[in-house]
């Protein structure tokens, strides 16, 4: 996730800060998938992702879970199959080189093994999506065009409409599961955390509330480094749909550092709003 400082920017540590492995911004833009590379040195953690705070093993198989592999075996960001031949993540996370070299595992709960690994030969980054932020910081979604489709897929279906001012959802990654930026590994097995919807929780970090889903589960639980990409899912008639792709933090750090992750919300890109996007690529 990217508070506007990637929690997946943990790990890249030229990227700026969401729920990638980045620490977060400044502001309340830091993603989930990034921290600064100095919080990861004085800790002596590697290629930190955000991980869910106080969630569990997966309790379900979600055979259309899938997570970024690094040259080094090491887990990047997650992300969602779609349809047999493309998986949906956040922008930040295979921005410019961050994904170079890198491969999908898509079904198994276990980051490590099982499942299809798969490489990707087209990475679709959202036209209005900024990496600079000095434009807008939401529109962080991606599309990745898989080598050769998924045998017998079962990718989950995209929510069509945003979900009711308040939801029940669960939040899927492999991210950090302590709270301090850099503190902590990547989990093996998968994580969930059931969390909600709600629009009017305040979510900081340049939240819009028209392309965006603000979620938080409660004190003490959340999204860490390490979850950027992966799904915010509601149910609906017994089956899991996406409604979100997890991007950054919905709070800033205290005196403009990374944000500890479990102390507020989590802003994810509403899959909804972007449907016609990924229609337009991948119909």
């Amino acid at each position: 996730m990217r508070f506007r400082k990637s929690i997946a920017a943990v790990f890249a540590a030229a990227v700026a800060p969401v729920l990638f492995a980045t620490a977060g911004p400044a502001g309340a833009s830091e993603d989930v998938s990034q921290v600064d590379t100095a919080a990861i040195q004085a800790s002596g953690a590697d290629n930190i992702e955000t991980k869910i705070i106080n969630g569990g093993d997966a309790t379900e198989d979600y055979p259309f879970i899938a997570t970024l592999l690094r040259p080094d075996g090491t887990l990047g960001c997650s992300g969602s199959l779609i349809d047999e031949n493309w998986v949906l993540t956040a922008a930040h996370c295979v921005y410019g080189d961050r994904a170079d070299n890198n491969s999908l595992r898509v079904g198994s709960i276990n980051g490590h093994e099982g499942g299809t690994v798969v490489d990707f030969t087209e990475i679709i980054i959202h036209p209005d999506y900024d990496d600079s932020e000095v434009t807008r910081i939401d529109m962080d979604i991606a599309l990745l065009r898989l080598e050769n489709p998924i045998p017998d897929a079962q990718p989950i279906t995209r929510h069509s409409r945003g979900p009711a001012d308040v939801h029940p959802a669960r939040v899927l990654g492999w991210g950090q599961q302590c709270t301090e930026p850099g503190g902590c590994g990547q989990a093996e097995i998968l994580q969930e955390l059931d969390t909600i919807i709600d629009r009017n929780l305040g979510c900081e970090g340049g939240f819009n509330a028209r392309t965006e889903l603000c979620t938080n589960p409660g004190p003490g639980f959340g999204t860490c480094y390490g979850d950027s990409g992966g799904p915010l899912m509601i149910e609906r008639l017994g089956q899991w749909e996406l409604a979100g792709v997890t991007v950054r933090f919905g709070y800033a750090g205290v005196d403009g550092a990374s944000p500890w992750c479990g102390d507020g919300n989590t802003i994810s890109s509403s899959v909804a709003f972007h449907n016609d996007w990924i229609d337009s690529h991948i119909a």
